[in-house]
């Protein structure tokens, strides 16, 4: 046998070791950035899941991860629904310079518990751990800065998640959440932030609470943060927020205060939407002369910048001089300017007038030449200058109508006409001549002479334009949205789908402008969205649902749900565990003991015995008026599903009675203003509802005591019926002021009328109160005026400007000298002597809303 030389042992050696490197280290060759799509296999089969790789990635470094967990909205085997909702659209709107990687699991029962399908234990919480580790194999993860974040269902895995595997995690980040308050001591060496809206409905904040303070019994580093005004949906909120990720990067520092708004600091990118079904007549809106004029102040700063920017062709003429004749060309043409305000009103039946001022525009003409038998000139660069001293108003009479399905204007007329004060021409920069007696004074005085008196031929050029001005302007129209709306009327606590709006009809009067919108909706799972979308029936809104006033006023038709809600029907997804009901007594469903005397044949199963009990509706929710006047709300198809097995191990249940149910209630709607600038709208459930329904065993199900209690099952659902809507909203919601610009029109009445729902909007205004024991004297101005005042406001007294723009406030005082601020549109401020003490000054006023968790604010920010 033949020994080997250590030379090449030891080349052998280097060569394995090389081969050993390369088999074991993370994928240093791994260059792909971006959304990956990625698979695990394991024993129950083959599991999707995606993975955001930042940019910048390489691999000669570890970095940063999170581990988003979804909610139960989100469940399902595509792969795609985790991405659509919670934290990957935050991730994708900062996708260029985010640097962590973000993991995406999606849990794949469809059938379990809303809150429990992440919880550690079960097949989806423990594939989080075994994906976690996939991500680990293949990329760079510094394993000690690994954050788990979660919302609602997600919010409850990332409690139980963390707790069960807490020496994997840096930080714990729980949305909208809650969990086992006995389990959580394993987290007490970690950060965790728990953050909740006051106003959840789905999950009570309650909830958050009881875990936060067993995390602090424990000796637990937990911040806590509860959101005034704000239910279940918190995301934008928190994932919208780019202190959020700063926080990420150490969560060992104090988390961020958080603004209770979902609206974020970054443009969030959507999908493609690919609607399922189109509902006709869901929403009318009225936009009046009063609502109209209010919106012109801010309506300039819509118009794309480039709307007054543009090329015009060489224009022609030709003039005599001295018994000669001259052709003349302008060559070079181009013009710029400003648009300051833009006016919309209707004036007559189908003709609505749309009025721009434009000021400071410039018209240049590059060059001029001019021929004639043997003189000739040439004229460098001329500017025409027009709205210098005040705005020169573009008036355009249009129709307004509907055509596939989009807002269109028909430009009948315009007009345009330049005063002589505000029209004006320079001299040529520069004149070159040729030809006895065509002197450089001559061509200057001719050229300033007629480019003066072209002033008609300039007011045609413009007209020229109206059109494509009118063609730019249809491209900006915009119309509300009512998603929000939708989200205070939506019955379920999941999976509302993503709509659109389409216009169905317009029509405008001498008062204003009345539309009335269609809704389109997506699948809930796009990928098997129909080719063709359903065409439902008119929800029932209309040009009549909005009248004729000035305001602005939404109308919208609860009748929609019908064929939104078939959707969910349709999917099979409409049901839901009744332990996950906001409703202690719901839970007598699931109790074995109490089920027994109901159902006698589940006591030939003994001590273990397994219930679990489903409530689905089996048909759309019908909408429709009721004869005193609110709004009846009618599910005729619910259905109680008791399903049993008594192998804890068994994946199955076996269905074994149901209860079919029949409910119909009635709900009142009311508008609160907590705040001078916070509007809440409270739905209600009426005293009237009524709940029919009878028991069966279901259809396979061989009982061997075929006794069943049919109405006692009735009463237990009825009486939990009634504990779950007495003195319970069905929402409250905050309507965010409707913002253009820099006007704020806020919502001021809400109710029901016949059929709708209907808000109506006027200017916001602004508001100023003296808390000081002074007289409060100052001086104003808005965006066109000049100084007005002074005013002056008594102790205890308070100013409102019935106004939709800012205004410029002023004051003079011998201890601070001049105090000049800007109060946008909408706010309330206070003058008041500062925490700190010393003289009076202006603040943001304090909203008179509690927020338990927060730290008491050191000031106010000045109202500047």
């Amino acid at each position: 046998m033949t020994l080997l030389s250590p030379r090449l042992l030891a080349r052998l050696t280097v060569v394995a070791a090389a081969f050993l490197v390369s088999a074991v280290a993370p994928a240093a060759a791994q260059t792909r950035t971006g959304w990956i799509e990625r698979t695990l296999k394991d024993a129950d089969g083959v599991h999707k899941y995606d993975v955001f790789i930042p940019q910048t990635y390489s691999a000669d470094r570890t970095w940063p991860t999170v581990v988003f967990l979804h909610g139960a909205g989100e469940r399902g085997t595509d792969n795609r629904k985790q991405l659509a909702v919670g934290l990957a659209p935050h991730v994708a709107a900062r996708a260029s310079t985010l640097p962590f990687i973000v993991v995406f699991p999606q849990s794949e029962d469809t059938d379990g518990r809303l809150l429990e399908g992440w919880a550690a234990g079960t097949p989806d919480g423990d594939r989080v751990v075994k994906i976690l580790d996939d991500v680990e194999s293949h990329y760079r993860v510094d394993k000690r800065r690994v954050t788990l974040t979660g919302w609602s269902m997600g919010g409850y895995g990332a409690w139980s998640l963390g707790a069960a595997h807490a020496d994997r995690w840096n930080a714990v980040v729980a949305l909208s959440s809650g969990g086992d308050s006995t389990k959580v001591a394993p987290l007490a060496k970690i950060p965790v932030w728990s953050i909740h809206g006051e106003q959840d409905r789905l999950v009570p904040v309650e909830r958050s609470r009881a875990m936060v303070a067993a995390l602090k019994d424990a000796g637990g580093n937990v911040t806590s943060q509860e959101l005034p005004d704000m239910g279940h949906d918190i995301l934008g909120a928190v994932y919208g927020r780019d202190a959020f990720y700063d926080w990420l990067a150490d969560p060992s520092k104090t988390p961020p205060v958080l603004k209770p708004s979902n609206t974020p600091d970054r443009v969030v990118p959507k999908p493609e939407f690919r609607p399922a079904v189109n509902i006709p007549q869901v929403a009318a809106i009225r936009l009046g002369n009063d609502s109209l004029k209010a919106l012109s102040y801010s309506l300039a700063q819509l118009v794309p910048p480039n709307l007054l920017t543009g090329r015009l062709n060489d224009m022609y003429d030709s003039t005599s001089a001295a018994g000669r004749s001259f052709s003349v060309q302008f060559s070079g043409l181009s013009y710029t300017g400003q648009l300051e305000r833009v006016y919309i009103q209707g004036w007559q039946p189908g003709r609505l007038s749309i009025q721009l001022g434009v000021r400071n525009v410039v018209m240049t003409i590059g060059a001029t030449y001019i021929n004639g038998d043997r003189h000739s000139a040439q004229a460098g660069p001329i500017g025409i200058y027009i709205g210098q001293n005040g705005p020169v108003w573009l008036s355009l009479d249009v129709t307004p109508y509907v055509e596939a399905g989009k807002l269109r204007l028909r430009l009948n007329n315009a007009s345009f006409q330049i005063p002589a004060n505000n029209y004006s021409v320079s001299s040529p920069a520069g004149i070159s001549t040729q030809g006895f007696g065509m002197t450089e004074e001559r061509v200057n005085d001719g050229l300033m002479s007629g480019l003066y008196g072209a002033r008609g031929r300039i007011e045609n050029e413009v007209r020229n334009l109206a059109p494509s001005i009118v063609a730019q302007l249809e491209k900006q129209l915009q119309v509300i949205d009512v998603d929000q709306y939708l989200a205070g009327l939506w019955p379920l606590p999941v999976y509302q789908p993503r709509v659109q709006v389409f216009p169905d009809q317009v029509t405008v009067d001498a008062n204003g402008l009345s539309l009335v919108v269609g809704l389109s909706a997506e699948s809930l799972d796009p990928a098997h969205s129909p080719a063709t979308p359903i065409q439902a029936k008119p929800a029932g809104a209309s040009l009549e649902s909005v009248g004729t006033g000035g305001d602005l006023s939404l109308a919208i038709a609860p009748q929609l749900l019908g064929p939104l809600t078939q959707l969910i029907v349709d999917s099979g997804l409409a049901k839901l565990d009744v332990l996950d009901i906001p409703e202690p007594s719901f839970a007598k469903f699931a109790d074995p003991a109490v089920l027994r005397e109901l159902i006698p044949d589940l006591k030939r199963y003994g001590d273990g015995l397994r219930v679990r009990t489903q409530f689905q509706m089996l048909s759309p929710l019908e909408v429709g008026p009721s004869a005193d006047g609110p709004l009846q709300f009618r599910l005729p198809r619910g259905r109680l599903i008791v399903s049993i097995k008594t192998d804890p191990a068994e994946k199955t249940w076996q269905p074994c009675a149901q209860v079919d149910l029949e409910i119909q209630e009635q709900v009142s709607a009311e508008l609160q203003k907590p705040a001078f600038d916070l509007r809440v709208v409270r739905l209600d459930w009426l005293p009237t509802q009524r709940v029919d329904g009878v028991a069966t065993f279901v259809k396979g199900y061989e009982p061997q005591d075929a006794a069943l209690k049919s109405d006692e099952l009735v009463e237990l659902f009825r009486e939990s019926w009634d504990a779950l809507t007495k003195d319970k909203p069905i929402a409250v919601s905050e309507v965010p002021d409707l913002a253009l610009g820099f006007t704020r029109l806020r919502i001021q009445d809400f109710g029901w009328k016949p059929s709708v729902l209907e808000a109506v909007f006027k200017p916001a205004g602004v508001k100023l109160t003296n808390l000081s024991d002074e007289p409060f004297t100052y001086e104003t101005k808005g965006p066109y005026s000049g100084w007005g005042g002074p005013y002056t406001v008594k102790p205890g007294e308070s100013q409102f400007f019935d106004i939709p723009y800012p205004l410029t406030y002023r004051r003079y005082a011998k201890e601070t000298g001049w105090e000049i601020y800007t109060l946008n549109c909408g706010t309330h401020s206070e003058f008041r002597v500062p925490l700190t003490g010393g003289a009076p000054r202006l603040f943001q006023a304090r909203r008179p809303v509690a927020t338990p968790t927060a730290e008491p604010a050191k000031e106010e920010a000045e109202a500047k």
